[in-house]
């Protein structure tokens, strides 16, 4: 046994744990590992913990073991341990993760799924939840245009390679701000996978409803289909929370209720931040914010408007904002732009 501290983000704790296996990430497969440990050490763990995270499933903590190694810790609470759709939810988020590796989705570095204690076991993201950074002020500045269009170009990175590069494709089905993650560098990952779900070509692909409030494709709510289209719709909303700063209930509202809505893009960008055409210096195209803007408004427009067969407008939406790079640009060749009405 070996010591080890466990601490938030003030303060120390002590506890102790097993050390992780180390493993090669450069070959596939081997990123999955199932870690049994002895359930004294576990629950000396939990025990000592400081929580970071509470959430109606579980709790999520923080540990430090002797060589220096930071991770996440997902445990499930005791008293859900016995309920089939909580253990379902973990067993389906280990079995997903370990099919996927990407650099934009949150490492799994093991798990236990003992009866009387489930966990799993992450890679720590330092600076938490998209949620929590865009709505403390102090942290919300630190997010500069830069910065946030990296974050959208990080989930399209995700998700394309989740919905076309993976077989089955695989649908995360929860996408929103609390389940991306930042790193100390504010690079994005896509976390959270206890909804998520693989597609198969032989089957009807309904389901149950699953997601985030706020965040959930419309027309799912009416078809009851699963399809890569409901991830698109809520990284639309997503997108337009990140160049907002705020969800954008507002915005989605007047989306469906009006067929011609003029908005202003001046109006729409976060307003903690300088406007991009006071910006000489930043590395951020005007043309590209507008563009992403543009097609985050139309992934969720035909959401609202249910017109599945224009949801996914030009194939893959993913892929498509990939495409957003930046490059400098005049400030005075773009005033007009910036304050020309979106349609």
């Amino acid at each position: 046994m070996h010591s080890v501290s466990l601490s938030p983000n003030k303060g120390l704790c002590g506890g102790n744990f097993l050390d992780l296996p180390s493993y090669d990430t450069t070959k596939p497969g081997t990123l999955f590992v199932e870690i049994f440990l002895p359930l004294a050490i576990v629950l000396s763990v939990i025990v000592f913990a400081c929580l970071l995270l509470a959430k109606r499933y579980g709790s999520v903590y923080k540990a430090q073991l002797p060589n220096g190694k930071v991770f996440a810790l997902k445990k499930l609470h005791t008293s859900e341990t016995e309920e089939l759709a909580f253990i379902k939810s973990f067993r389906n988020e280990a079995q997903v993760l370990s099919q996927v590796l990407h650099r934009n989705i949150v490492k799994l570095y093991g798990f236990c799924l003992h009866r009387k204690c489930m966990f799993l076991i992450y890679e720590y993201m330092e600076r938490g939840s998209l949620f929590c950074n865009l709505h403390n002020d102090e942290d919300a500045v630190e997010l500069d245009w830069a910065k946030r269009v990296n974050i959208v170009k990080a989930m399209a990175h995700a998700l394309a390679y989740l919905h076309h590069d993976c077989s089955p494709s695989i649908v995360h089905r929860d996408i929103s701000s609390n389940n991306i993650l930042l790193n100390s560098n504010l690079e994005a990952f896509v976390a959270d996978f206890g909804a998520a779900k693989l597609l198969h070509a032989d089957s009807s692909n309904r389901t149950l409803l699953a997601g985030t409030y706020g965040y959930i494709a419309p027309e799912l709510a009416y078809t009851m289909v699963m399809t890569e289209k409901c991830d698109v719709y809520s990284f639309g909303v997503v997108t337009l929370e990140v160049l907002m700063g705020k969800h954008p209930r507002d915005l989605l509202s007047s989306l469906s209720s009006s067929s011609d809505p003029k908005i202003m893009l001046i109006d729409v960008l976060d307003q903690r931040l300088p406007p991009p055409i006071d910006q000489k210096t930043a590395d951020i195209n005007v043309d590209k914010l507008l563009a992403l803007l543009h097609r985050s408004f139309i992934a969720c427009r035909f959401a609202l408007a249910h017109k599945s067969d224009q949801f996914n407008w030009n194939g893959n939406v993913e892929v498509d904002m990939i495409k957003v790079k930046m490059t400098r640009y005049s400030a005075k060749s773009k005033i007009q732009e910036i304050e020309a009405p979106i349609k």
